[in-house]
């Protein structure tokens, strides 16, 4: 094809040539392009913001990590505080039980039952009136080691810490005369006197004292008994029992402790498969295997032992 010698009319492609400050190209007017300092910024902040994501994240799984743990072991950190106290009730158990009989009179060839109670429980109250005649005469003939747990966990619905100061009464006299514990529960739960969120009563200390000595504790005794002197017991004591897991129930769809409770031998009974309350006494005499005419009598033991698991409920009582 001819040359018109029109050579500066060819269009030239677009050539980058870099001179180590900026690039250009031929057939375009000079141009730069500088890493923005608004896009630095940008970079900065993202990276901040992910390492502080990165953070809370590692805070998060330790604290949820730590709650777990410290749920898992609840119980057993109870269970110490309860053996560390400085003012502990005269032979309380391991678990806080308060014994209803002198030290001399444990029988090691008896059944132990545990009896869980809140002395403003009225579920409480409907058991006592159904089962501690039975319970008093096992006890009496020492044909059971019965161990009292009150418990202060329905403080918050009374009146002056009720519970809390029934509960440090019963440890006072439990202390000095353990054998009188019994009878001052079944004071307690009188309908004459109990109160209730019903009846509004709200119970001096005074009106403790004389309920106990009419319970047959000694006027020495019961005078001193509501001077505070186991309150702590009462507060640790009531923590590590909520927090047994061998104690839960369910109840309106949780699974927890609630009063009253039954364990013999170290084991819950389940009693509340009955579906009258006071089949619980016969049903009670039967499952640590007894028959009912020898209830009373000191020689005649249960079959269970010291150690042996309750016996299958019979039918008649379910």
């Amino acid at each position: 094809m001819a040359n018109n010698g029109n050579e500066n009319n060819v269009q030239r492609p677009n050539i980058a040539i870099n001179d180590n400050s900026q690039t250009h190209y031929y057939g375009e007017t000079n141009k730069s392009f500088p890493h923005s300092a608004d896009t630095k910024q940008k970079h900065h902040t993202l990276t901040i913001f992910a390492i502080i994501a990165a953070v809370l994240v590692v805070v998060i799984v330790a604290v949820v990590g730590y709650a777990y743990w410290d749920k898992q072991h609840a119980e057993d950190r109870a269970y110490q505080q309860l053996q560390e106290l400085t003012q502990k009730p005269a032979d309380m158990t391991k678990q806080g039980g308060l014994p209803t009989f002198k030290a001399g009179e444990f029988n090691p060839d008896a059944p132990s039952v545990d009896l869980y109670v809140d002395y403003f429980c009225p579920d409480c109250a409907d058991l006592d009136r159904v089962l501690s005649l039975t319970l008093k005469k096992l006890a009496d003939a020492r044909q059971i080691n019965l161990y009292l747990h009150p418990v202060n966990f329905l403080d918050a619905k009374t009146k002056n810490h009720y519970s809390t100061r029934a509960a440090g009464v019963a440890a006072y006299i439990s202390s000095h005369e353990p054998d009188k514990l019994l009878d001052f529960t079944m004071a307690m739960y009188a309908d004459n006197f109990m109160p209730s969120s019903k009846n509004g009563k709200d119970i001096t200390d005074r009106q403790l004292t004389d309920l106990a000595i009419k319970a047959g504790v000694s006027k020495q005794v019961a005078s001193a008994a509501t001077n505070g002197t186991y309150t702590d017991y009462v507060q640790k004591a009531t923590k590590y029992t909520l927090l047994r897991k061998d104690l839960f129930v369910d109840v309106h769809g949780e699974h927890r402790f609630s009063s009253p409770t039954i364990a013999i031998n170290g084991t819950m009974w389940k009693y509340r498969a009955m579906q009258k309350l006071e089949n619980v006494s016969p049903a009670l005499v039967q499952v640590i295997g007894l028959r009912q005419q020898d209830v009373g009598n000191p020689q005649v033991m249960p079959s269970i032992g010291a150690h042996g698991q309750v016996r299958a409920m019979a039918k008649q009582y379910l």
